[in-house]
This record gives C-alpha cells, sequence and structure tokens, in this order.
C-alpha cells in the first residue's frame, strides 16, 4: 500500500502560530468575526486556533492566515509551518537515511573494535558539523559510518580487501584523516545553491527534537523486526506504514549507545 502525498500544511508550532493569529485579530479591532470575513477563515477555526488546538490545516486556510497575519509578521509564520512538498521531501529523507544506516547494525561489534583503538591511537572517532549547520545526530552517525563502512564492513568485497586491522596506525590515520574531509565537504551547504523543498524542511526542523532526522532508524529496525513474523499479504500493508518519529529517535539512540559501549 503506497502512502497518499500529504495535502495539508503541518504546524511545527501551535504557540506561535495562535499568538500571530491573536496579533491578527487585533489588527481587525480585536473582532473575531469581523478577522474571519477579512481572511476567508470561518470563525470557529480561527477560535480553534488561537486555543492551539489546530496542528494542521489546508492551503486556503494557510493562505488566509498569510492574509490576516500582518506582513511584517509573515516570514514567522511560514517559519513554522512545512508544507506537503517539504513534508514529502522529509519522508524520503528519513528512508534514504534508515536504509543507509541499516548495515551499521551488523557491524556493532567490529565498529566499537575499531573506535577502541582510535581512542587509544588518539585518532579522531567522529565527523563534526559543519559551523552554523544544523545536522542530526543520526546523520553524523551516518558520515562516521561511511568514513569506517569500507575497513568494517567486508561482506561486499569479501576477504580480498585490507581492513582495519591490516593498517598501521599511519596508515589508518591517513585514512581517518581523507574521510573525514570528504564527509565534511558533503555536509556543508553549497555557497550558491537554491532553496529545495528539502533544505526547507531540515533548516526548519533543525531545532526541533520531536521531529528530527534521527528519527530513521528505528522504525526501520522496527518494521524489520515485526516483518520477520507476519504473511505474505500483511508485509505488503506493512511496507506503506508511515514513520514513527519518538520511536525512531530512540533507536538512533540505542544504537549510538551500542557503538560507544
Amino acid at each position: 500500500m503506497q502512502r497518499r502525498k500529504p495535502k495539508r500544511f503541518k504546524v511545527l508550532d501551535r504557540e506561535v502560530l495562535a499568538g500571530l493569529v491573536d496579533q491578527g485579530v487585533q489588527r481587525a479591532g480585536g473582532r473575531l468575526r469581523e478577522a474571519a470575513r477579512e481572511c476567508g477563515v470561518g470563525a470557529s477555526r480561527l477560535s480553534r486556533i488561537r486555543r492551539q488546538g489546530v496542528g494542521g490545516m489546508n492551503r486556503h486556510t494557510f493562505e488566509g492566515l498569510k492574509r490576516l497575519v500582518p506582513e511584517a509578521l509573515r516570514p514567522q509564520l511560514e517559519a513554522i509551518v512545512l508544507t506537503p512538498a517539504d513534508q514529502v521531501a522529509h519522508r524520503r529523507y528519513l528512508h534514504w537515511l534508515a536504509a543507509s544506516l541499516w548495515p551499521l547494525r551488523t557491524k556493532l561489534g567490529e565498529a566499537r573494535a575499531l573506535l577502541s583503538r582510535l581512542q587509544r591511537e588518539e585518532l579522531p572517532g567522529s565527523v563534526a558539523p559543519p559551523d552554523a549547520v544544523p545536522v542530526s545526530e543520526a546523520r553524523l552517525l551516518l558520515a562516521w559510518w561511511r568514513v569506517i563502512g569500507p575497513i568494517v564492513d567486508q561482506s561486499g568485497p569479501g576477504p580480498f580487501e585490507r581492513t582495519w586491522r591490516d593498517l598501521s596506525t599511519l596508515e589508518l590515520k591517513t585514512y581517518i584523516e581523507a574521510g573525514i574531509v570528504r564527509e565534511f565537504i558533503l555536509l556543508s551547504p553549497p555557497s550558491h545553491g537554491r532553496e529545495t523543498p528539502l533544505k526547507r524542511a531540515l533548516a526548519l526542523l533543525g531545532g526541533r527534537s520531536a521531529t528530527d532526522a534521527n528519527s530513521a532508524f528505528a522504525r526501520l529496525l522496527y518494521r524489520a523486526e515485526k516483518r520477520k513474523s507476519l504473511t505474505r499479504s500483511a508485509r505488503r500493508s506493512d511496507a506503506g506504514a508511515p514513520l514513527t518519529l519518538a520511536l525512531i529517535s530512540r533507536g538512533i539512540g540505542r544504537l549510538l549507545d551500542s557503538l560507544n559501549s
């Protein structure tokens, strides 16, 4: 079952939205019905928004609120709402992040052993985010996995490539530092990049832990474990299940705890 594309705008901060609508109503003379006529949104809907009871809205309501809110405050309104395109882009990003992190789950023992050696030999053991760039913990973990993956995971090439156990301290230092430089470049924003729905979603969600991109791994873990006991038809129906953000965030925490233990 394929998930339908979202058609509603998602509210990220109900309290801020209520405050913006309050100011719009005050601009209309403090009369709710007058404000409703001015923006084309029902008075009962505006009242629910002011009580922080609305977590989503259609395009008509969003455009009406843009007319109601004072022009100087419209950027604040746009900064607390995810458009349908933003939501689709972010959901695809979560699935990509989850699938990319999945191989690490089966290589935790080797990854921990490598990390212990790096600590003993005082070599870098993580990828730091670029300055002033919001990067989730899960995305940094993926960057680190892509640095160490080729010398930890031999399931692809087989026993033909050298692993971290075969590298001298100087070789390992050169390899790790080169990988960190590569990942740092990929994490850095382009100097002249256009805004995309994904960039906008990640920027808006950067400071909101409840919907952070850390959410990818645990849902995939949960789904994979659950599917082992499902029938074929049940597997097909489960394949389109939405990501449970809080559940996946806990999964990333468990993964990091296992790696650092």
